[in-house]
């Protein structure tokens, strides 16, 4: 059976009665401190847009046996862009601060101020078999232990939601490795292909100048009988020019006539 918000307060299931809001179904708890990276703030906080954060109840609850509580987030604080996660179940024998880690999903900072209210409890008695048995041990905890435990828990929280930020930066600096470590491979597949393309030119150079020192030898075998051909040419060409006046018809009638008329009639010179 669920009991209604002034039921609640009068069986003492919520402590620090004083400006409680006790609904007709539930009874608001409101901000006593919050804590975001291991420090604690008893005054109004901006709390930046995707920062994670807890905030910790001013009132106490005291879970007596045969009853159970449930906590669930305030509709008005999810509007202005709070998100309250770990919200859920008061087991009987509980006996402390609550409190819920929450973020803020809003595009700027938002402000949380102590005597908020941020939570609503609704409260049950607890029917049938075992439902009033005493609590088995001690699950109550001091304020100050409570305290330090959300300090704890908060340095753990990521500077932002899902740590976008770090995510973005882990992931460029495995794409700056992977493109390193590309550019490595590729200069040295470059630098070996380089290597081999100089080995080969040299070889290459090599061979042609070793085929030139071979073949010299024929040039100048070549270069001898050009010149030997050149010298039988001029030689045939002194024996033609020699021959020319007995080839000549009119040789046999140079000595009839005069001087004059021999140097006209005389063949012409060999050039």
């Amino acid at each position: 059976m669920q009991l209604t918000g002034p039921q609640s307060i009068k069986e003492g299931l919520v402590v620090q009665p004083n400006g409680l809001q006790a609904r007709p179904a539930s009874v608001d708890l409101h901000v006593g401190s919050i804590v975001i990276n291991g420090k604690e703030y008893n005054e109004p906080v901006d709390i930046k847009a995707q920062q994670m954060f807890i905030i910790v109840s001013k009132e106490r609850v005291q879970i007596k046996a045969g009853f159970v509580g449930y906590a669930m987030p305030k509709t008005s604080l999810c509007n202005e862009g709070i998100l309250c996660l770990n919200t859920g179940i008061l087991d009987p024998g509980y006996d402390g601060l609550i409190s819920t880690t929450a973020i803020n999903f809003e595009e700027d900072a938002s402000a949380i101020s102590p005597g908020e209210p941020f939570l609503r409890l609704v409260f049950h008695r607890l029917e049938g078999e075992g439902a009033a048995t005493d609590v088995q041990g001690d699950i109550s905890k001091p304020d100050t232990t409570y305290l330090k435990e959300a300090k704890a828990h908060s340095r753990r929280f990521p500077d932002t939601f899902l740590d976008i930020p770090g995510q973005m930066e882990a992931i460029a600096d495995r794409v700056l490795k992977k493109q390193n470590a590309s550019m490595i491979t590729m200069l040295t597949i470059f630098t070996v292909i380089y290597a081999l393309w100089n080995l080969g030119a040299f070889a290459l150079l090599g061979r042609q100048a070793s085929d030139v020192s071979k073949s010299r030898p024929e040039v100048e075998q070549f270069q001898q009988q050009l010149d030997s051909a050149r010298a039988d040419v001029q030689s045939l060409r002194a024996t033609i020019c020699a021959a020319l006046p007995a080839l000549n018809p009119d040789s046999a009638r140079t000595a009839a006539k005069g001087p004059s008329q021999v140097r006209a009639m005389r063949p012409r010179e060999c050039p």
